[in-house]
């Protein structure tokens, strides 16, 4: 008997929190047991993993029907794509390291090749964003980096310059404003999205980190 539709979306659902679940304990365990953030703050690559899900979500839901992708992939390589920052010298390619994870876990779950194939090449290649220019990128590749560039921007970005300014020491706010300038203002000046939907997105973006910058120079008669 066949699986209504209702039922078998539950199903998935819960595949996807039982995901959710393992990610997460594999990076509480890596920083629990001495794991640094680059940014020398408190940042928690968990709450990155769910916020990337959430754009994801939303760049998919406003892209035109005519489109097709392969959702079940990319939902799973979005749950595990940076859950290889959980193990050792994470840094240095933790795309590869969180693909072998990923791969080791749909396996054990009985994932078919071509699905393990599919997330293995999304896994692998999300940090490469210089692929959101070439022709050669799956739609589910260009969704995926479209998520993960769009988290810890604008607003989010000005938040985290202020705290990583402050870890550095007792700044004053001409420092955090010149540590915007260089990092959230400087990422915002170009557009890198590919679709409508992200395109959009990041347009907010910058107009909300310009208007921004423009009013804390303004009170602090730059």
């Amino acid at each position: 008997m066949s699986l209504t539709k209702e039922k078998w979306q539950g199903q998935q659902m819960k595949r996807y929190e039982d995901m959710f679940s393992y990610v997460k304990n594999r990076l509480d365990k890596a920083y629990s047991q001495g794991a640094v953030s680059k940014t020398s703050i408190h940042y928690s690559r968990y709450q990155h993993i769910e916020r990337v899900y959430a754009w994801m979500k939303r760049i998919v839901s406003e892209l035109s029907v005519d489109r097709s992708i392969k959702e079940e992939a990319l939902h799973i390589a979005t749950i595990f794509h940076d859950v290889g920052y959980g193990v050792e010298d994470n840094n240095k390619n933790h795309a590869l390291a969180g693909a072998g994870i990923c791969e080791e876990y749909l396996r054990k779950h009985g994932y078919s090749e071509n699905v393990i194939e599919e997330v293995i090449y999304l896994i692998t290649n999300h940090s490469n964003k210089e692929l959101l220019a070439s022709e050669d990128a799956s739609i589910e590749l260009i969704i995926l980096m479209e998520a993960d560039l769009l988290d810890d921007t604008a607003a989010l970005g000005l938040t985290m310059d202020a705290m990583i300014t402050t870890a550095k020491g007792m700044p004053n706010f001409y420092q955090v404003y010149q540590h915007m300038l260089s990092y959230s203002v400087s990422e915002m000046n170009q557009n890198p999205m590919v679709t409508e939907p992200a395109k959009r997105f990041w347009r907010e973006k910058q107009k909300l980190t310009k208007e921004f910058i423009r009013q804390l120079g303004r009170d602090l008669n730059i």
